[in-house]
């Protein structure tokens, strides 16, 4: 496993100028692999946790985006997210806001507050955001109990699902309007969202996330067999 995190480029402090960008679909795949093989290998219920939450939240903890979610299954970790969820996240450095429970599981939005605020609730992320009645001006936690009664509702089949949760991810605004209209993309680009602008940045974005995923999990992963 640490071969192939090493040959993946994962090295160098500052991810974006010293992490190679190669193909979105060639690094995926390797995440993929690394995703199931770390989850099937540990041992304890908390560390799988960590897995999960640390694939999810490697690119807010490097920088590329303000938030991500993550699905943390019932049946993977019992109650593991309510007794140490919470914890492990703030061990990171990051904030954690339950939008969605239900018998499956729990949907939980992983973020850093300062940069939420300035990626999602100013400027045109902002503006849309407000179009939609979030309200941007009482701050993030207002705005993601917003979203959540959004899920709610979506859930409950009153409304259509709340796709602008891609501004709170960082998508780019241009192309989260673009998705939401129901346009379709002149590109053929769809990585983590569906590209209608500047389709080289977006695969170079996702390069940088998958980079992040794989950085992240590499680091629990080297200091947990050290403890074995």
């Amino acid at each position: 496993m640490e071969n192939l995190l090493r040959d993946a480029g994962i090295q160098g402090a500052r991810l974006r100028s010293s992490y190679p960008i190669v193909s979105h679909r060639d690094l995926n795949r390797r995440l993929l692999v690394d995703i199931f093989g770390l989850i099937s290998w540990l041992p304890e219920e908390h560390q799988k946790l960590e897995v999960l939450i640390r694939c999810a939240a490697g690119p807010v903890m490097a920088g590329v985006k303000p938030a991500s979610l993550v699905s943390v299954l019932r049946s993977q970790s019992g109650d593991a997210w309510e007794r140490r969820g919470v914890g492990i996240c703030r061990d990171l450095g990051i904030s954690a806001f339950p939008l969605r429970k239900s018998q499956r599981g729990t949907l939980v939005l992983l973020f850093r507050r300062r940069y939420l605020i300035r990626r999602a609730l100013t400027g045109v992320p902002g503006r849309y955001l407000r179009s939609l009645s979030y309200p941007t001006e009482c701050g993030p936690e207002a705005c993601l109990a917003r979203l959540k009664a959004r899920l709610t509702e979506s859930d409950a089949a009153f409304s259509p699902f709340p796709h602008e949760v891609g501004i709170f991810l960082g998508y780019p605004p241009v192309d989260v309007i673009g998705f939401c209209s129901g346009k379709p993309s002149p590109y053929g680009c769809r990585g983590y969202w569906q590209v209608y602008h500047r389709p080289e940045k977006a695969q170079r974005t996702f390069a940088w996330m998958d980079a992040a995923r794989l950085k992240f999990m590499e680091e629990f992963l080297l200091k947990t067999i050290k403890t074995m």
